[in-house]
């Protein structure tokens, strides 16, 4: 196929790589600066360094899928990321309840799980390229993303009603996060050619969920 030129302007091959880029590097310095501005209140809580650490994860992400899109660095950065946010969920849950909820730990247990088997899957792909490693990575992703889903669901949906005005802002940011990795990864799994739009504009739904996170931690 021949590339389409209009007056000089970009090919529209040349304006993927461009979006990609732009809305990683954005979404990276959202997230670098939110781990800025939420150093100057300490580390002291268990919670808050976790909440650091997905701060950091999720930036380094960010700028490792701006500039290496589709990488095994990106990708052993984005399970690094999701399993910080589940661990911080896991934290939020337990000072919450009274632990007698084994039901709710299990799913948690399976996420952890599904997530250190992408890890496994991600060297794989690296090791042993081939279609079906591949694909079983994305049924990872997906399993991961609607597991994670579920938890935020639970978390807010058992929480107190005059305890969900704090956590509502978070729990809307990282749902956001997480259904449009479930989308996304559905789509790849489906047909990976038509997913290319979506991973050029993954960045944009992690900018999104920045200031979400902002009126969340203040």
């Amino acid at each position: 196929r021949h590339p389409r030129h209009v007056e000089g302007f970009a090919t529209e091959g040349n304006v993927s790589p461009l979006i990609s880029f732009w809305s990683h590097a954005l979404a990276a310095t959202v997230f670098a600066a939110l781990l800025v501005w939420r150093l100057a209140a300490g580390t002291r809580q268990p919670g808050h360094r976790l909440l650091l650490g997905a701060f950091a994860l999720t930036a380094c992400w960010a700028w490792l899928q701006s500039i290496a899109p589709g990488s095994a660095l990106a990708g052993f950065a984005e399970t690094a990321r999701n399993q910080v946010w589940v661990g911080l969920l896991y934290t939020l849950h337990t000072s919450s309840k009274d632990g007698r909820e084994t039901s709710v730990r299990l799913v948690y247990g399976a996420v952890s799980a599904v997530l250190g088997m992408q890890l496994v899957a991600t060297i794989l792909a690296i090791t042993v390229p081939s279609a079906a490693v591949d694909q079983t990575e994305r049924i990872l992703r997906i399993t991961a993303a609607a597991g994670s889903l579920v938890l935020v669901h639970n978390l807010y949906g058992q929480a107190a009603p005059s305890s969900r005005s704090n956590i509502r802002f978070a729990m809307l940011a990282l749902a956001v996060l997480w259904a449009y990795d479930l989308n996304l990864y559905t789509v790849a799994y489906i047909d990976s050619e038509s997913a290319h739009g979506l991973f050029d504009w993954r960045g944009a739904a992690v900018i999104l969920a920045g200031p979400l996170f902002a009126l969340a931690t203040r």
